[in-house]
C-alpha cells in the first residue's frame, strides 16, 4: 500500500470513528461514506 493509499484509508477511518462517537448506525456509515 503506497503512502497515498494509506492516508486515505487513514483518513476514511477516522472520519468513521467520528460518526461512531455521534452515535450514527450502520446504515447511517455507508449513506454517509457514499
Amino acid at each position: 500500500m503506497n503512502t497515498t493509499t494509506h492516508s486515505l484509508v487513514q483518513k476514511l477511518w477516522n472520519y468513521c470513528n467520528v460518526l461512531r462517537d455521534d452515535g450514527m448506525s450502520y446504515g447511517d456509515y455507508v449513506e454517509q461514506l457514499t
